[in-house]
């Protein structure tokens, strides 16, 4: 290509680019990508194809994104009970088993396994609860993991996050509970 010159080719392969939205790409030679078939299409990397890159509609490729909710203050006892209460601003896929939902606490229960519950209007939303193992601070460590029964969550969903069971010894501290997915 030659200093911007709208798509003439310098080099020998000639290749011309002929309508609005055509790119010039490179395998082994220079080669006409034309430009994408539906509008809004976005250009990715893709090794799949000979060059690199190929057309893409941006709904396969939408970022992870995280609801971080914080359950508790960091330094008091937790109790059993309802301990956050909120609706969706949009429609809400989550991830697989643990990697859609997990809890961290400031301050590790004892005693007994700490359990949580997810719930979307009223239902819980997983077919295994989230567990913390005894001393343990996170989930993601867990012997038994979540399982997720009903990972679409919708727009204006009331969720309410449930604290089931508490140290027995230390009841533990700090609870923030994530919801780890993809807008829908």
């Amino acid at each position: 290509m030659s200093g911007g010159s709208g798509g003439s080719s310098s080099g020998a392969s000639g290749v011309s680019l002929t309508t609005k939205g055509d790119v010039l790409t490179f395998d082994t030679s220079e080669t006409r990508l034309p430009v994408g078939l539906v509008n809004g299409q976005v250009l990715t990397v893709d090794s799949a194809t000979a060059d690199g890159i190929a057309w893409e509609t941006p709904s396969a490729h939408k970022p992870t994104q995280s609801f971080v909710v914080a359950c508790s203050d960091l330094t008091s006892d937790l109790t059993v009970g309802t301990k956050a209460n909120f609706r969706l601003p949009y429609g809400f896929t989550l991830g697989a088993a643990s990697l859609g939902v997990r809890a961290s606490l400031a301050t590790a229960a004892t005693g007994s396994v700490f359990v949580v519950d997810i719930n979307q209007n009223g239902v819980s939303i997983l077919s295994t609860k989230i567990t913390l193992d005894i001393s343990e601070k996170t989930s993601t460590s867990a012997v038994i993991p979540p399982v997720i029964l009903t990972s679409a969550l919708t727009d204006d969903a009331e969720i309410t996050i449930d604290i089931d069971t508490i140290g027995s010894t230390n009841s533990g501290q700090g609870l923030v509970v994530y919801l780890i997915g993809n807008q829908t």
